[in-house]
């Protein structure tokens, strides 16, 4: 027993290190209704290789593939039953009589190839927790690593692409993923702050695996809580994740980060990629009574103290303290931010919700100033206002321009500090707020020739590290 467990790792490992000629590319075993007639194994090589005699396995059954129609120009060859429909495939066709095996099993199963002369060529041991459920494929996505359930997704469309590019890598496999939040206010008690995250897609076929991000920051920019990353697999069109309840210290205002990482289609449209929102955590709310709001102004609003108001400079963060004193009105929606003598917009706007009537809010938020190193902004004389409720009231202040260094590399912004490749040259920097990722991680599809053969070099040796073990393993069980 410990010798065929030994062997079975062996052959394994091996087939693993030699899956660029010939591999098993696309696996159909779960198909719509029936799978009579449905089923598919497509394989793709290099160049094209007559496997006429050569035989397709599965843990119960073994069928000897017949040629049924060849073309020497495609780098595809489709293993199929008797009666399926490959009008739309110009790959070779193989058949096999009624069913692939012993029909391929729709939980946990193998597939394997072997040649005329039982040499093991490639094989997958899948299980439907890889995906290729409800009518779609299960679709290689890297042709030269080895099968797992890392290196295999669902396809994007019903039935899959037999003897066809899989539709992974398809022109046609375009989409649009949004990202954001669901929160039940945008002030909170420390025990009550609660979110939920929302993942929608705008446009697009099939299933789609959808990596996310999930920070919470600070008013300093620290990250006040960081969540693992996610992957949310095999999401039809939408799905709500969550609900998370980080412990945040109260009277401080937070920004909730989100954004999607990688996903496995085409998004055309990265700027919903990426969602901010800034909530606060209150220290205590105070009930006003409705006796002492004015009958001639149901509402106040009140800056209570800017944070190193003779230190302020554009590219950096100011806090601001305020009170808002909420009467009888059914208006709800409070702006600060920062304007020069033009009222032209020189920060971000931060807009908070206050519901309900007769409440007094004491807040602290932050307003990230705009970089003059990017922006053409003076410094000098500018205002910090604070509108809603239907009032509106001033603060003067002065704003420093910060000194600009001459290398273009070191004119960031403070926004744009740490951005996703994902987000250059498709987001405006001044849209993207506390996003710090330096973890993208990219797919290689197809390598070339030199960089397969310094791979192989390093292959090469650790399988005669392999043979040695497996041989002194073997010669001890004898």
């Amino acid at each position: 027993m410990m010798r065929k467990t030994i062997l079975m790792i062996f052959f394994t490992i091996l087939i693993s290190l030699n899956v660029n000629g010939l591999v098993i590319n696309e696996i159909h075993f779960n198909p719509d209704g029936s799978d009579n007639n449905k089923e598919f194994v497509e394989i793709y090589y290099d160049s094209w290789i007559n496997l006429s005699g050569y035989f397709i396995e599965d843990l119960s059954g073994s069928d000897e593939l017949e040629v049924e129609k060849v073309n020497e120009t495609s780098n595809y060859a489709l293993i199929v039953e008797d009666g399926f429909d490959f009008s739309r495939s110009n790959s070779t066709i193989y058949k096999i009589g009624a069913a692939i095996g012993n029909n391929l099993g729709n939980g946990i199963d193998l597939v394997m190839l072997k040649d005329n002369e039982g040499k093991i060529l490639d094989l997958v041991y899948y299980s439907d927790d890889w995906g290729g459920n409800d009518g779609f494929s299960l679709e290689r996505i890297d042709i030269n690593e080895h099968a797992s359930s890392e290196n295999f997704q669902d396809s994007l469309v019903i039935d899959g692409t037999p003897g066809r590019l899989n539709s992974i890598f398809s022109v046609d496999g375009k989409c649009d993923w949004k990202i954001y939040s669901i929160l039940d206010d945008d002030i909170f008690d420390a025990d009550d702050f609660k979110f939920k995250v929302k993942l929608e897609k705008l446009k697009g076929e099939g299933k789609s695996n959808v990596t996310i991000k999930r920070v919470i920051y600070n008013s300093d920019n620290e990250i006040a809580k960081e969540y693992d990353s996610l992957v949310s697999k095999n999401i039809l069109r939408s799905k709500t994740l969550g609900s998370y309840s980080p412990n945040l210290d109260p009277g401080d205002g937070y920004y909730v980060n989100l954004s999607i990482t990688d996903v496995n289609c085409d998004d055309d449209n990265l700027e919903n990629n990426f969602y901010n929102k800034l909530i606060f955590i209150r220290e205590d709310l105070e009930i006003i009574d409705s006796d002492d709001v004015s009958s001639n102004n149901e509402s106040e609003l009140e800056i209570i103290k800017i944070n190193n108001e003779h230190k302020l400079e554009f590219g950096t963060i100011m806090k601001v303290k305020f009170k808002v004193e909420k009467g009888h009105t059914s208006k709800y929606s409070v702006n600060l931010f920062v304007e020069d003598d033009n009222e032209k917009l020189v920060s971000e706007k931060n807009n908070i919700h206050i519901f309900g009537k007769f409440k007094e809010e004491t807040l602290t938020l932050p307003i990230i100033l705009k970089d003059n190193c990017v922006k053409r902004i003076k410094g000098g004389k500018h205002f910090v206002v604070l509108e809603g409720l239907g009032e509106i009231v001033k603060e003067e202040v002065t704003i420093k321009e910060r000194e600009c260094k001459e290398s273009k590399d070191e004119e960031v912004s403070l926004t744009s500090s740490g951005s996703s490749p994902r987000a250059q040259g498709n987001v405006n920097v001044d849209d993207i707020i506390f996003f710090n990722d330096s973890n993208i991680e990219s797919k290689v599809i197809y390598e070339s020739k030199n960089i397969k053969i310094e791979n192989y070099g390093i292959y090469f040796f650790a399988l005669v590290l392999i043979v040695f073990v497996i041989f002194v393993l073997l010669k001890k069980d004898l």
